[in-house]
């Protein structure tokens, strides 16, 4: 559904939707809401003008556009849907959007009727009504347009106003996808994998997501290169091969993508397409902010000796770690700690002036450059082993470190960590601090592999 943020593709409604009309005088207000809120799902659209996805679609810019573009031209179908879809994204003018989509369906524009449909599937702007939802739906369908078509196989896929039935969502989907839709193509790929509708059968679930990554889903891609790196079954990781999926999903701007590809670059697996590569790919995975994307990216400016860059990306991680919640992935403690390291290093390779003097001494102080330790233990998430680093070192706070970094494994990871575990690391800590030793080394003295003090064993 375009109105909710579903992410379909639509490869061609040319029979469908209304053919795009000769701009008349009053084409640059025109083109202004086209270049703003014109839907990328709409191959009526005028050439020049992409469209726009509704999850990218600026509210406050394209909503007085296609007002003055509607004033100018009040019975224009395509005018009246995209001033409904601007209201749609404004997420407060719900129910002025459902009467101009209202008015645009009545004009025969399937979009319009589809956009209409999830308004009522969602109580938005109308009173919920979810028969009247199917109806619209089917009738957008019925005009074949592929979107309603996926958006009736998700109702009876969840079994919302319709009977939950694996087997028709299905057909709806495979329906959908051979009429383009990326979005169907995704969750044929589901379908196949999980066995759900459909006989499970990985190739073909392969097939259907790497279909869906080419219509331009890269959310497909990803799991796509999931499926050729995996392990088992008579099947051997292909790294090769999935850089294929991961590049085709950077391409489009998948940051995770660009992260996992970066990630086996960096490891060997995978040879840069150029010499460039590399950065580009950590630049993208890192535009999320994420704090460990963001200190790869400094890692390989770093060693690129852009040391100036270096240390802005450097400011960039510690500030995003130091203010994420501890539910977060960028919420890890270590986070903090490699972040303040490399301002460090960056300052002292730029020979720049630190932002505060106040703050590296902070960093100088409670993060030095000097020895860490790591123990690299196993935690039991949700039946399953995982492996987390511990990390400890020397600062002046009066309490250990490795506290924080359990409470995250175990709020953000949901693994448990079992409490010999934390009272090994807070009686090591207590005992440095009573003898004013070192904690990085005293850890090394008294606690194992396992992470337990040798005196408990």
């Amino acid at each position: 559904m375009d109105s909710t943020g579903h992410r379909l593709c639509l490869a061609a409604v040319s029979a469908l939707a209304l053919a795009a009309t000769a701009l008349p005088a009053t084409a640059g207000v025109e083109e202004a809401c086209h270049r703003l809120a014109g839907s990328n799902l709409d191959s009526g659209l005028p050439a020049a003008f992409p469209g726009v996805p509704f999850e990218e679609l600026d509210a406050e810019r394209a909503i007085p556009a296609c007002r003055a573009a509607l004033a100018a031209e009040p019975g224009n179908p395509r005018l009246i849907y995209q001033l409904a879809r601007a209201l749609d994204a404004s997420d407060d003018q719900f129910a002025e959007a459902a009467r101009l989509y209202d008015r645009a369906a009545q004009s025969g524009f399937p979009l319009a009727i589809n956009n209409l449909a999830a308004l009522y599937a969602d109580g938005r702007g109308v009173e919920k009504d979810m028969q009247r939802a199917i109806t619209l739906f089917r009738d957008a369908a019925e005009a074949g347009l592929p979107m309603a078509m996926t958006n009736l196989a998700f109702l009876h896929w969840d079994g919302e106003g319709l009977p939950q039935d694996d087997a028709r969502a299905v057909a709806l989907f495979r329906q959908a996808a051979e009429a383009g839709d990326g979005q169907a193509m995704f969750w044929l790929g589901r379908a196949r994998e999980n066995g759900r509708g459909a006989a499970r059968d990985l190739d073909k679930a392969l097939e259907w997501y790497r279909a869906a990554l080419r219509a331009g889903d890269t959310v497909a891609g990803l799991d796509a290169a999931r499926l050729l790196l995996r392990d088992g079954d008579g099947h051997s990781p292909d790294h090769e091969a999935a850089a294929v999926e991961y590049r085709l999903a950077a391409a489009g701007g998948d940051p995770r993508a660009a992260g996992w590809l970066a990630g086996d670059i960096r490891a060997g697996r995978v040879a840069p397409a150029d010499p460039d590569e590399l950065l580009r790919l950590l630049t993208l995975a890192a535009s999320t902010g994420d704090a460990q994307a963001l200190l790869d990216l400094w890692q390989a400016l770093h060693d690129a000796e852009n040391h100036a860059q270096a240390l802005t990306i450097a400011y960039r991680a510690y500030d995003r770690a130091a203010e994420a919640a501890p539910s977060e992935d960028s919420g890890w403690p270590v986070h903090r700690l490699m972040a303040a390291r490399a301002v460090q290093q960056s300052l002292t390779a730029s020979g720049q002036a630190p932002r505060s003097e106040d703050e590296l001494r902070m960093f100088q102080t409670d993060y030095p450059v000097a020895t860490i330790r790591r123990f690299t233990l196993g935690f039991d998430c949700s039946g399953e082993t995982a492996q987390y680093g511990i990390y400890v070192w020397d600062w002046s706070r009066g309490h250990g470190m490795a506290d924080a970094q359990f409470d995250w494994i175990e709020q953000t990871r949901g693994c448990t960590v079992p409490p010999e575990v934390r009272r090994s690391f807070a009686e090591v800590w207590d005992m440095a601090q009573a003898a004013g030793a070192s904690y990085t080394d005293l850890t090394g003295q008294e606690i194992g592999d396992d992470g337990l003090r040798y005196i408990q064993k």
